[in-house]
């Protein structure tokens, strides 16, 4: 294997030129599924990354059927040296062999750090993989750094997401009491948290961002960049911010929260009050979804109560601002 020699200056990765058996740095890794009207928008925002550093690009497309995979293939075909294009015969989304069908896929990655980036959001910051990758180099403790992000809902509107400050590192218990928001398409993660320390039960979770962050933080510290690196779009055909929900969707999301937050508990030393604190908001939430469901007339007044319940001074603002979220999305 050759050994890595970091380039004099950063260069676009689709510009890029390493001796045979270089190993990468960083890996990104698309999960693709029907993303024709995204995925090229995607594909670009990685290729032209800015690095001093190799890095693999890997796709992976769950028999789209839209025509994302063709476009897939003229990249890989384009760049052969840096793009692998990995392509499943039949949809394993619901299979439940999932893990195993997708295994060779996952095989393939060989980056020290992950960087997430699924086919229907892209990388609007040229320098967002290099800067993370920095912050690794600076932070040897920590194993993931996400950003700010733009979000994009279905109906247009947008709205940036990013902390006031400097960049934050975050312990649990700080992590647990605010829940600061790291959108799927800003998370670089190291292999371990990624690849190592997935348990049965988590493949079969609703999601997988939140469990990334809960791994990651029982190695230690997050990092949050100030910087809007990517856009998320929100709610559209085919993402799980898209879906309908119902109370099983609701109870899933609220008990596999609950099972993460018991798998870190377990892991670390987590202050009481912090753990108290994260399982009373599930709670909140899932009813606060739950009322969200019901028709708008008894709606009003059911948030009405519960906004009352929290002791909440602007229950008002609250009730309008939820009704807003509901209406954009």
């Amino acid at each position: 294997m050759a050994t890595v020699s970091y380039l004099p200056e950063k260069i676009a990765l689709k510009d890029q030129c390493w001796p045979e058996g270089t190993k990468p740095l960083v890996t990104t890794r698309t999960m693709t599924y029907n993303h024709s009207a995204y995925i090229e928008t995607c594909i670009l925002g990685i290729i032209n990354q800015k690095t001093d550093f190799p890095v693999q690009v890997l796709f992976h497309d769950d028999a789209s059927t839209d025509g994302t995979a063709e476009v897939l293939l003229k990249y890989q075909n384009k760049y052969p040296r840096l793009i692998k294009v990995f392509i499943q015969d039949f949809n394993t989304y619901r299979h439940p062999e999932k893990r195993q069908l997708r295994k060779p896929f996952f095989d393939l990655i060989s980056g020290k750090y992950i960087a997430l980036c699924e086919g229907d959001d892209y990388w609007i910051d040229l320098n967002k993989i290099q800067k993370q990758y920095d912050g690794f180099r600076l932070n040897s403790n920590c194993h993931l750094i996400g950003s700010g992000c733009r979000i994009i809902y279905a109906n247009g509107r947008q709205k940036n997401i990013q902390i006031s400050s400097d960049t934050m590192v975050i312990g649990v218990d700080e992590y647990l009491l605010n829940e600061y928001f790291i959108a799927t398409a800003t998370i670089m993660m190291s292999y371990e948290v990624a690849l190592c320390d997935l348990e049965d039960w988590m493949y079969k979770s609703f999601a997988a961002d939140f469990l990334y962050r809960y791994m990651a933080l029982k190695r230690g510290p997050i990092i949050i960049l100030p910087d809007i690196t990517a856009v998320y779009n929100k709610g559209v055909g085919g993402s799980w911010s898209s879906r309908k929900l119902t109370k099983l969707i609701i109870h899933k999301e609220y008990r596999d929260n609950l099972r993460a937050l018991n798998y870190l508990n377990k892991h670390i030393n987590i202050k009481v009050e912090s753990i108290k604190y994260k399982k009373t908001k599930l709670r909140r939430s899932a009813l606060l979804k739950t009322l969200l469901m019901t028709s708008k007339f008894l709606r009003f007044f059911l948030l009405l109560w519960f906004y009352k319940l929290l002791g909440n001074r602007n229950f008002l603002y609250g009730f309008r601002s939820i009704l807003l979220n509901k209406n954009a999305e």
